[in-house]
C-alpha cells in the first residue's frame, strides 16, 4: 500500500492539474484529473504496513529536464512569480477571455487576449485560435456526405500557430510544449514523440499530452525506447498501463506489463471508474468477454452515467448475442447523451443486431 505522504502529494498535483488544465481549456484533462482526485485512496484506508509504491528515491510529479535540474512545480523561482504578477494583472481581459471559451466563441476569446502576455492568456489565445480552426474545417468538411467527393481542407491556421510556437518554443511551458506536440501529431510529424515527451517531463499531470504521446507510438518497441524518459510518479504508471492494454498477457502476473503497472494505480485510484474501466478494456482486447461484460456492469452500477467505452461494450455484447443486456445499455446511454458518439455506436449495433433477428424470425 502507497504511504500517507504519497497520497498526500498526488492529492495536490491532481488538484493543483484540475486546476491548470480547466483555467487553459483542456476540458478533458480537467475533468480526468478531477475524477482522479475524487477516486484517490484516503489515508484511513491504508494500514499501517505501507511502503512506497515508487522507491525512496522517485517523487511524485517530478521530472529532469536535459541539463538534470528539477522543472515541475517550481513555484519558488523568479519566472514563476514574474509569470503569476502578469496573469494578475490580466485576470480582467482573461477571464472574460475564458468566458467566451466556454461559449464556444474561439475567435471572440482569441481577439479579447490579443495583447496578453501572461502564460495562462497566453496559451488560451493559441488554444482557442486552434479550436476555431478545427471547427471551420469540421464545418467544411460536414458539407461533403461522401467520402470520396470530400476535398482536402485542413485546419487554415495550423501553420501560422505553429510558427509562433516555434518561435517561443524555448520558453514554452509544458502546455505550450503539448499544444505544439499536438499539431505535430496531427501533421504526422516526427518531433511529435519528442515534443509531447518533453510537455510530460515538465507538467506531468496533464492526461491529454500522455494521450496524444501514446497515439505516436504504432509500436511496442518505441514504448520500450521512451521508458526511461518518461517522469517518475503515478503519471508514468498510468501510461504505461495504458499503453500496455492490447498487449499479449504474461503467464505469470509479475512479468505482464500491464498488470504490474495496474496494480500499482488501482492501490491508489480503487474505486476510479476509469481505472475499473481499464481492466474490462483489457479483458476485451484479450478476447475475455464475459469477464470484459462483468467489469462493465459492476461500473454501470457503481455510476449509472459513466459510458466511456459503452461502444465497446455494446460490441461485446453483440458478439455474445445478448440482445436483451444491449437494448437496455442502447436506452441508457440514449437517455444520458443522445448525440455522443458512443451512444450512436451502440445504438446503431442495437438496431443492426434486431435487424438481424427478425430477418432470421421472418
Amino acid at each position: 500500500m502507497p504511504l500517507p505522504a504519497e497520497i498526500n502529494d498526488i492529492r495536490n498535483k491532481l488538484r493543483k492539474a484540475a486546476i491548470d488544465c480547466s483555467s487553459r481549456g483542456i476540458i478533458y484533462a480537467s475533468k480526468w484529473a478531477a475524477e482522479m482526485l475524487d477516486n484517490l485512496v484516503k489515508e484511513d484506508d491504508i494500514d499501517g504496513s505501507n511502503s512506497s509504491l515508487f522507491g525512496p528515491t522517485n517523487t511524485f510529479g517530478q521530472a529532469k529536464a536535459s541539463s538534470g535540474a528539477t522543472i515541475d512545480d517550481n513555484n519558488d523561482s523568479d519566472d514563476d512569480d514574474i509569470q503569476k504578477r502578469q496573469d494578475m494583472l490580466e485576470e480582467d481581459k482573461y477571464l472574460l477571455a475564458k468566458a467566451y471559451f466556454d461559449s464556444r466563441e474561439y475567435e471572440r476569446a482569441a481577439k479579447c487576449i490579443e495583447k496578453c502576455t501572461g502564460p495562462r492568456a497566453w496559451f488560451l489565445r493559441i488554444y482557442s485560435q486552434y479550436l476555431s480552426g478545427e471547427k471551420r474545417m469540421k464545418e467544411a468538411l460536414a458539407e461533403f456526405k461522401d467520402n470520396h467527393e470530400r476535398p482536402n481542407i485542413v485546419n487554415d491556421v495550423l501553420k501560422d500557430i505553429m510558427n509562433e510556437l516555434e518561435q517561443n518554443k524555448e520558453h514554452l511551458d509544458g502546455f505550450g510544449l503539448y499544444l505544439l506536440g499536438t499539431i505535430y501529431a496531427k501533421q504526422k510529424s516526427k518531433k511529435a514523440r519528442d515534443v509531447l515527451l518533453e510537455s510530460v517531463q515538465m507538467y506531468p499531470h496533464n492526461w491529454s499530452a500522455w494521450l496524444t504521446l501514446a497515439s505516436c507510438l504504432d509500436t511496442r518497441d518505441l514504448v520500450e525506447n521512451i521508458t526511461p524518459k518518461l517522469p517518475q510518479g503515478i503519471m508514468r504508471h498510468f501510461f504505461l498501463a495504458h499503453t500496455t492494454i492490447e498487449t499479449p498477457p504474461s503467464n505469470t502476473p509479475s512479468t505482464d506489463l500491464f498488470s504490474v503497472h495496474y496494480n500499482i494505480v488501482k492501490q491508489m485510484f480503487p474505486k476510479s471508474p476509469f481505472v475499473i474501466s481499464m481492466q474490462a478494456m483489457r479483458h476485451y482486447h484479450c478476447r475475455e468477454f464475459e469477464e470484459a461484460d462483468s467489469v462493465f456492469l459492476e461500473l454501470e452500477e457503481q455510476d449509472p452515467y459513466y459510458i466511456d467505452h459503452a461502444d465497446i461494450h455494446s460490441n461485446i455484447l453483440y458478439v455474445m448475442e445478448d440482445r436483451p443486456q444491449l437494448g437496455a445499455l442502447a436506452h441508457r446511454c440514449s437517455s444520458i447523451d443522445m448525440f455522443r458518439p458512443e451512444t450512436c455506436c451502440v445504438v446503431g449495433r442495437y438496431i443492426i443486431n434486431r435487424a438481424l433477428h427478425h430477418s432470421i424470425v421472418n
